[in-house]
């Protein structure tokens, strides 16, 4: 299969910007991904005319063309922390999986595919989708000793994937053979086949950053190593994330360096193009390689103030509003988000494939939640009405060395308010009456309290 049948493809819709309600963070998720292609060619230093390239929202929300290995589909699913981890059946489903299948199917069955999120796999119960990753890097070969039992989960996950493809796909998704399961309740051979290499073609990649933490993570851990391997200063590394976030943004909108419109098509009769060439020349506008974020890190390193954020602009996050809401400084706002950031940061690591910390840091959200709890009530009784900056003083004064001493912690108490202000962000306190968090943000976007989406 050839890199050219994927461009001068059309999809059979938009991929999904003109509905992802999480469009800022999607932006951002292919932002990140294209530091780290751009760090494996620096570290390989690769020749400038072979590093990868980015396609936006075309079959899927990007896909990437890596010169040594081909096309990669990519599928971006946020999900909400109520949701909880993916299970086999929500990642089929709400998780795009089944979309994905189709998509790569229509293309030949040729490219990989990965799905990422920050949701996390539900574990490899009957209904867990780590059970769907287990079967991914068996067939692939990423696992290179698979136990007898993993192998066995792996050929029962390609028998019930094909199942679950008959009953979710529409007919005209699949040829007529495969749209009927037989007597005993399997999918025909053709299909299970299908469903074997689609998982052998796939990666899934669901432990990234919330909506709320990539703005303020993604500048540290994805953009200053890159500064690092170029030996250019880490202060850059904001500039450089929000410069390369807008253009991935851009692209995305299908704007690029300008819309397909009626010029296209008189460009397309004055060459002489056939269907395929005029999409390949109009998917250009939705392209981002790598060669061009080398090219926006060394302008934004020539001219650091041309491309600084202003400080004064906080990002709408729902902690944000929250505190804004409840009568919070900005200073208290940013604050809390980066006091979030470390206490979700420290359950990442700490919870590591360990299941013991989970149910550890489970009890001590439990225990902060009381805390939080108490404190509303007190503070409540103070004003009814912006009651924040006194629930966020007696957080401060109740965080005490007994409460840090019964919690996962390393002993900090800025810890211990952080897992506080991420319950917040997940609408489990409220430092205010409950209101809509929407149109509250749609308020603030208004009054210019906000510097644009969540990057």
């Amino acid at each position: 299969m050839s890199v050219s049948r994927f461009l001068g493809t059309p999809p059979p819709d938009k991929a999904g910007s003109s509905t992802a309600g999480l469009f800022h963070w999607q932006a951002g998720v292919a932002a990140t991904d294209s530091f780290v292609e751009l760090a494996l060619s620096l570290q390989a230093q690769t020749e400038t005319d072979q590093t990868s390239e980015f396609y936006c929202e075309h079959h899927e929300d990007y896909a990437v063309f890596r010169p040594s290995s081909g096309i990669e589909l990519v599928s971006v699913k946020h999900r909400g922390r109520p949701s909880g981890a993916w299970t086999w059946s929500s990642i089929l489903k709400d998780g795009g999986i089944i979309h994905l299948y189709e998509r790569w199917l229509s293309l030949g069955s040729a490219y990989r595919t990965r799905l990422v999120s920050n949701g996390g796999l539900s574990p490899s119960t009957p209904n867990g989708a780590k059970r769907l990753q287990t079967a991914a890097d068996v067939l692939s070969g990423r696992h290179e000793q698979p136990t007898a039992r993993e192998l066995e989960l792996a050929e029962e996950s390609v028998s019930r994937l094909a199942r679950d493809l008959v009953g979710n796909l529409s007919a005209d998704s699949l040829p007529e053979k495969w749209r009927r399961l037989d007597e005993t309740g399997n999918a025909c051979l053709e299909l299970a086949e299908s469903a074997r290499r689609f998982l052998s073609a796939l990666s899934l990649d669901c432990e990234r950053s919330h909506v709320d933490d990539l703005r303020y993570s993604g500048p540290e851990r994805y953009v200053e190593p890159v500064l690092e391997i170029l030996d250019l200063p880490p202060h850059l590394a904001k500039a450089v994330w929000g410069a390369v976030h807008d253009v991935f943004a851009e692209r995305m909108r299908s704007e690029g360096k300008g819309q397909s419109s009626g010029l296209d098509t008189l460009i397309s009769i004055a060459l002489n193009e056939d269907r395929s060439a005029a999409q390949r020349r109009v998917l250009s506008k939705q392209r981002v390689s790598c060669n061009e974020v080398l090219s926006i890190i060394r302008r934004v390193a020539a001219d650091p103030s041309g491309f600084a954020i202003s400080p004064s602009r906080l990002a709408p996050t729902t902690l944000a509003i929250k505190l804004l809401k409840g009568g919070c400084t900005p200073t208290t706002v940013r604050s809390a988000e980066r006091f979030a950031e470390s206490w979700r940061d420290n359950r990442r690591r700490r919870t590591a494939d360990v299941p013991g910390n989970s149910v550890e840091f489970a009890r001590a959200e439990r225990l902060l939640l009381r805390t939080a709890s108490i404190a509303a009530e007190d503070a409540s009784r103070e004003t009814t009405e912006r009651y924040g900056p006194e629930m966020w003083k007696l957080l401060n004064e109740r965080i005490t060395p007994q409460l840090i001493h019964e919690l996962p912690l390393q002993r900090d108490e800025t810890l211990a308010v952080g897992g506080i202000c991420d319950l917040t962000s997940r609408c489990e306190v409220w430092f205010s009456d409950v209101f809509d968090i929407d149109l509250e943000r749609a308020h603030l976007n208004r009054e210019g309290i906000f510097g644009g989406g969540v990057r």
